[in-house]
């Protein structure tokens, strides 16, 4: 509580003073901002008191300053000065001073929150690739309470509200970062979203490159509603058919195929980009993926 002696009219006064200190938002994301608030008025009648030098500092935690660090309260009694997060996460403490009397600190917490995705129903995350039906809702969430902005390959992006659903068959690319109260996006995630049929589920593999001399095989995997007869087949990048390879399935699930890296004369294929196409017999379309071979 600073005090100032003030002369006039053959009289001395002396006048104390009142700092008071806040900070929005208490928590934000890696390199986000925060704003420091710093009010200065006279305790006898409280008010505001102009022309105050409020001197910020950081004390500790991985944080910058924007600007000057020491500013002028305005004809309010305030100030502000705004605080950039760095790349490290943990609590931030910041000391404001009005002269060397009034000391007040305030905390930031700086976190590096990622939202959760949550598919709908019948969906499911495997190798973190995410599987969904055109109709299944797909939820976000974080644990910090934090908005989300996403966005679906090269569309626009969207403030999170509700779940959604992509209604477009194939595979896509899901981009989603949690936001702070000041607009400050997190880390940028990306996961790839296959759409699938009714019928068969998304196609991955693993590992993927894979080596047939160190693997000895990748395993594809796919998914079934009900039981059904089932072609996989490998193309090179030239798009002709390298191997065929049926499968009758008699159970719904999960299934599995493996391909050691050979043709169907059984020669070794060359290093290269293959792409594995698995559909339901019968219909034209299906589900691709590309298989890497690498020896």
């Amino acid at each position: 509580m600073p005090f100032e002696s003030r002369k006039g009219d053959g009289q001395v006064r002396i006048t104390a003073y009142r700092l008071k200190a806040d900070v929005f938002p208490q928590v934000i994301l890696l390199g986000g901002t925060a704003t420091v608030m710093a009010q200065l008025s006279t305790i006898a009648d409280n008010m505001p008191y102009s022309n105050g030098l409020i001197e910020f500092s950081i004390v500790s935690g991985d944080a910058e300053l924007i600007g000057e660090n020491k500013v002028w309260t305005n004809s309010s009694g305030s100030t502000t000065i705004n605080l950039k997060a760095g790349t490290s996460t943990g609590m931030v403490t910041v000391q404001i001073k009005y002269r060397e009397y009034d000391i007040k600190t305030v905390h930031i917490r700086i976190v590096s929150n990622v939202p959760l995705i949550i598919p709908g129903k019948h969906g499911f995350i495997k190798h973190g690739e995410v599987i969904v039906k055109p109709i299944a809702p797909v939820s976000l969430v974080n644990e910090e309470g934090f908005g989300i902005r996403y966005r679906i390959d090269d569309g626009t992006w969207t403030t999170y509200t509700d779940p959604f659903s992509v209604g477009t068959y194939g595979v896509h690319t899901l981009y989603y970062a949690c936001m702070d109260e000041s607009g400050n996006l997190g880390p940028i995630m990306s996961s790839p979203l296959f759409v699938v049929s009714a019928l068969l589920g998304a196609v991955i593999n693993f590992p993927n490159p894979f080596s047939p001399d160190a693997d000895g095989f990748t395993t594809i995997e796919y998914h079934l509603d009900s039981p059904m007869d089932v072609e996989i087949q490998i193309y090179n990048l030239f798009g002709e058919l390298v191997r065929n390879m049926d499968q009758s399935s008699n159970v719904a699930g999960a299934q599995q195929v493996r391909w050691d890296g050979r043709n169907g004369y059984g020669d070794m294929v060359g290093n290269g980009g293959y792409i594995c196409v698995v559909r339901v017999k019968g219909q034209e379309k299906g589900m691709k993926r590309k298989i890497l071979v690498v020896k």
